[in-house]
């Protein structure tokens, strides 16, 4: 959050908190049962992460960037929050 926002009592235009996508067979049970995501836990019952625990918020009049390396969920994440 900027300062001025702060300062304005701004809320933000989008918020997402705690963003998953966990992509196999399991990745329900598993979420229901565990109740956290463990990539080791997933990986090991044959699950991919593809999100793990995404949280931002942005205000009016910023810039969010979705930056990272190839295959490292960027697109994922939009599209979670695109829906």
């Amino acid at each position: 959050m900027t300062s001025q926002a702060i300062k304005n009592g701004a809320k933000p235009v989008i918020k997402c908190a705690s963003v998953y996508k966990v992509f196999g067979e399991n990745a329900k049970k598993l979420l229901k049962s565990n109740g956290r995501v463990d990539a080791k836990i997933f990986k090991d019952a044959g699950c991919v992460v593809g999100v793990n625990n995404a949280s931002f918020e942005v205000y009016k009049g910023e810039i969010l960037v979705v930056m990272g390396l190839s295959g490292s969920g960027k697109s994922t994440l939009l599209r979670c929050i695109s829906r």
